[in-house]
């Protein structure tokens, strides 16, 4: 009787192990708000060397799911062009919606956007800690 408990108690540990091991389904095509089209604002953003007013565009030309890409279109305006670094570009970039889609995430060379998506609105922040060390926030509203 004794061996049968210590049976039972080495399959109940056995099985428990085998349940914390066992994969996980993962699903990247889970339903998420449709965030494709062109997303447009103005921001002021700040770096080691003064406050700069910049025009922004994302376009969003790619979704599956919840994850999405696009491009990042930036321009710096007035006096700041001749100061920063990098006074426009065009970056590609990475991102993905929330559960529910009502938070975002976007990557890009170096920089990291993180807010909120209500389908009209996009409420973001970024922050870059490279050579550049940028921060602001901005609000797009899609076109």
């Amino acid at each position: 009787m004794k061996n049968v408990r210590w049976l039972i108690a080495l399959l109940a540990v056995a099985l428990a192990a085998g349940a914390a091991f066992a994969p996980m389904k993962v699903t990247t095509k889970a339903k998420a708000p449709s965030v494709i089209g062109t997303w447009t604002g103005d921001y002021r953003f700040v770096d080691p060397t003064g406050y700069y007013d910049c025009k922004m565009e994302l376009r969003i030309n790619s979704q599956n799911g919840a994850l999405f890409r696009g491009v990042n279109v930036w321009e710096t305006l007035g006096a700041g062009k001749k100061a920063v670094k990098v006074p426009s570009g065009k970056i590609p970039f990475v991102g993905v919606l929330g559960p529910g889609g009502k938070t975002v995430d976007i990557a890009m060379e170096n920089s990291v956007f993180r807010g909120t998506c209500d389908g009209k609105t996009m409420r973001l922040t970024l922050t870059r800690t490279d050579k550049y060390n940028v921060a602001f926030n901005v609000v797009l509203k899609r076109k």
